[in-house]
């Protein structure tokens, strides 16, 4: 293989030479990193940069000429601003007003921060991923949720909230999945779930249960609303179609008989507008507590 274009991981890969990171302007020509032989080339995220290689194939060899991050009309920049294209515009402007009147509307107002920056959703339990978790508990009617951390992609600050700020937060148009089965079901879905490591995207962020990070699992160890597992019963879970499907490694649960499905019309942001409209009064506190008490259980329980 020559050359592995990434995105998922949002690096900007700008090398002074081979694995040396440097602190250089990235308008300037800079390198790929290169493994065994391949160029691995990566243009940071949010269309902050396009990236650009050249390269000249002669006698059977592909040779890498230039490689450039060019920045987008980025603040700090040093080139001049790219103009935009004024057919374009005219014909885009309608749809970016009607969007950010719709963005700009209040959903919710916030007493307090609540962190969802990546290094800190993907390492332990948040308050924000309770808060999350709770809005899917109540408006899908279920005993608990499991939130992939990746879903949350920035904090909520105090202060007014609007749609544009759920979209920034909750950008993914992943459906909620509202799923029932068995307590001796969920034994085995959980066992699959403690087992998820620290520092990826599928870290879990929980709300209803407290679940130790050990195994094996006794269901008197987990507690759902408070009270420990009952094999025999039945439990109703919220997670979404990415994780239902199998995404980040999480059981793979449609068309499993053992788990009867719901799928739903909307997504995170859209539970959380619900959720939001029908609190007259949000109180934060409880989702900071939660929180605490979700990241001493998987403390203790792996020491």
């Amino acid at each position: 293989m020559d050359v592995i274009v990434g995105g998922h991981s949002q690096t900007k890969v700008c090398m002074k030479a081979e694995h040396h990171h440097a602190s250089i302007q990235v308008n300037s020509n800079c390198l790929p990193d290169k493994v065994n032989g391949t160029w691995i080339m990566q243009a940071q995220d949010w269309g902050k940069y396009v990236g650009r290689a050249d390269f000249v194939y002669a006698q059977g060899q592909l040779k890498l000429t230039r490689y450039q991050l060019i920045d987008v009309n980025l603040k700090d920049s040093i080139q001049p601003r790219i103009k935009p294209d004024l057919e374009v515009k005219t014909f885009l402007t309608p749809y970016y007003e009607a969007a950010q009147a719709e963005s700009q509307n209040v959903v919710a107002y916030l007493d307090r921060d609540l962190p969802g920056q990546r290094s800190r959703v993907r390492s332990q339990q948040t308050a924000l991923g309770a808060l999350v978790g709770d809005a899917v508990n109540n408006v899908l009617d279920v005993d608990f949720t499991i939130t992939n951390s990746g879903t949350i992609r920035d904090s909520l600050a105090a202060g007014v909230i609007t749609n544009k700020d759920l979209l920034r937060v909750f950008p993914f148009k992943n459906k909620m999945i509202k799923i029932n089965t068995t307590g001796a079901e969920l034994m085995h879905y959980l066992a699959l779930v403690a087992q998820i490591p620290a520092g990826t995207g599928a870290f879990p962020q929980f709300y209803g249960i407290i679940l130790p990070y050990h195994l094996p699992l006794r269901p008197e160890e987990i507690l759902i609303q408070g009270n420990p597992l009952d094999v025999n019963r039945i439990y109703s879970f919220g997670v979404s179609d990415f994780m239902a499907y199998g995404g980040d490694g999480y059981p793979y649960v449609m068309e499993n008989a053992a788990y009867e499905v719901d799928e739903m019309d909307f997504y995170h942001r859209h539970v959380l507008e619900r959720f939001f409209e029908a609190q007259s009064d949000l109180v934060l506190l409880p989702y900071f507590e939660y929180a605490k008490q979700q990241t001493l259980m998987a403390r203790t329980s792996l020491e």
